[in-house]
Formats: structure tokens, C-alpha cells, sequence
């Protein structure tokens, strides 16, 4: 059986976007780039996205692979990323969502790609995707990356009245006063 990962950037007030719903980059340096993208390149064999973060993201890093204003190692990293195979779980995407994805119509297929042979998948979906895949008991780590800022509203990454317990496998503090937190499911 494969791990799911729920991989997302939270404020310190506990938001994953800001008050408009907008993304909010967080502070980036090259060991950001090694210890948060490296790794999800290194332990994702398949990477999971909600429909609204597939589309940016979508559009973002193929964008990317081509921009000449970009930094030469953002863009080599832009191919490679691109290359990933990947998921897209919604319910109003239909037909070939492009850019190596596979439309998944719900949770329970999710659900039965996770019961099956591979490697880690790692989701960087949303809010929303993370809230359903926390209802369906699915998760298995939450690496999370806690930002040096407070959003004062936006989406909340934890929005459950249920408790699950987990451990703290792993905390790295970033140089631009970032932590990346990971946290395993006590099961």
C-alpha cells in the first residue's frame, strides 16, 4: 500500500491561501528549493492536486520550462517536474486534463490508486482536497511548510472536529525562518 502525503505551506495563523483566496508564495532560497520541491521530487512517485491548485500549477510550470526570465535552475527544474506522472480528483474536469494527469472523479478512486502497488504520492491539492482526504482517513504524513507570516483569514489547511493523533518525524529550519514540520499518523 502506498503513503499519502499532504504536502502544503501554512501561515503561522493556520492558512494555506490568503483572505481572497489567493496563493501567497513563502519565502524561497536555494535550501528551500532542495529540502521542500527536492524532496517532494525525490519521495513522489505520483503527485495528487484538487482542480483550482492543478490549474495554477498547471499553468505555472509549464510556463516555466520555457521562460527565459526565469532562473536557469527553475527552469531545468520546470522539465523535470513536468515529466511527473500526476492526478487531478475533481468532479467538474472532464475529458484529458493534459500535463501528464489522470482525471479522478472522487475520493474512492483515490482511495483504491492508494491501495495499490508504487511509491509515495504526495498531494499538493488544497485546502479542500485535504479536508476530503481527512474525512476519508487517507492521510498518512502531513509535511508542512510554516511560513514566517500571519494571512488573518483565507483557508484553513485543518478543518475537522475529529482528533487524530500524529508524531513529529522531522523538522528542518529553513534560512529564510521557515520550519518544514513532518508529521506521521499515529494508526
Amino acid at each position: 500500500m502506498r503513503k499519502l502525503i499532504v504536502s502544503q505551506c501554512v501561515s503561522l495563523d493556520g492558512f494555506t491561501t490568503g483572505p481572497a483566496g489567493d496563493f501567497v508564495p513563502p519565502p524561497w532560497s536555494d535550501e528551500v528549493a532542495a529540502k521542500w520541491s527536492g524532496w517532494a521530487m525525490e519521495t513522489g512517485d505520483l503527485f495528487v492536486y484538487g482542480r483550482v491548485n492543478f490549474e495554477y500549477m498547471k499553468g505555472f510550470w509549464l510556463d516555466a520550462e520555457h521562460n527565459e526570465a526565469m532562473p536557469q535552475d527553475m527552469r531545468d527544474f520546470a522539465v523535470a517536474y513536468n515529466r511527473r506522472a500526476r492526478v487531478v480528483v475533481s468532479k467538474t474536469l472532464s475529458g484529458d486534463p493534459g500535463w501528464n494527469a489522470t482525471l479522478l472523479s472522487g475520493i474512492d478512486q483515490l482511495a483504491a490508486l492508494k491501495a495499490g502497488p508504487g511509491g509515495d504520492m504526495v498531494c499538493f491539492g488544497g485546502a479542500n482536497l485535504a479536508h476530503s482526504l481527512a474525512e476519508a482517513d487517507l492521510i498518512d504524513e502531513y509535511r508542512l511548510m510554516l511560513t514566517p507570516y500571519t494571512l488573518g483569514g483565507g483557508k484553513k489547511l485543518f478543518d475537522s472536529d475529529r482528533r487524530r493523533d500524529f508524531t513529529l518525524t522531522e523538522l528542518v529550519r529553513t534560512d529564510v525562518d521557515s520550519l518544514i514540520l513532518t508529521y506521521a499518523r499515529k494508526r
